[in-house]
């Protein structure tokens, strides 16, 4: 009787109750935690191929959960859970440029540093997105801001003002990344 209720509600209720299954920091929340695993546990020369592909899964899930979050949450719910996304979704890039540049400096130096620098900077762009007016006031991007400043210090990147990030600055970034890999073996 239960269940016929709920499926009676939901097919009247439409968004509103798929809102209150999905407007939850749930899946953003498990996505964080496969990043922090493998920050934790870096991969063997064997399982770097894997790993790489595991991060760009987490991305591309992170993507998905803002789409469909979008589309059922109201805006004071959407708008610290998809900032919840793109920290981890900023995170998982830095973890990808310390690959890029492990794998570069072997297989082509020259794309060592222009590449990584596309990786951090498409995760600065991220950030600056979800917190834009640079108040900290969401926990998980502030957790990932050093992650991102330290790894641009490393590469010689100089990040804009949050409000200054866009994504011409990060196409920019992206060419030279193009431009210096034009050499590499494939």
């Amino acid at each position: 009787m239960l269940f016929a209720a709920v499926f009676a509600a939901a097919l009247s209720g439409g968004p509103s109750v798929v809102a209150l299954a999905r407007c939850n920091n749930l899946n953003a929340t498990h996505l964080e935690d496969q990043v922090r695993g493998y920050e934790k546990h870096p991969p063997s020369a064997a399982e770097f191929d894997t790993r790489f592909a595991d991060l760009q899964a987490v991305i591309s899930s992170a993507d998905d959960e803002s789409i469909i979050l979008k589309g059922v949450c109201g805006e004071n719910d959407f708008v610290p859970l998809v900032a919840h996304l793109d920290a981890v979704e900023a995170w998982a890039l830095t973890l990808e440029s310390d690959m890029s540049r492990q794998k570069n400096a072997k297989d082509c130096p020259a794309a060592e540093i222009p590449v990584a620098r596309s990786y951090v900077a498409n995760a600065w762009l991220l950030l600056a997105r979800a917190d834009l007016d640079a108040t900290g006031k969401f926990p998980s991007v502030q957790n990932v801001l050093p992650k991102v400043q330290t790894r641009a210090t490393a590469l010689t990147l100089t990040l804009p003002a949050r409000s200054d990030t866009t994504q011409y600055w990060l196409n920019t970034i992206r060419d030279s990344a193009t431009e210096a890999a034009r050499g590499c073996p494939q």
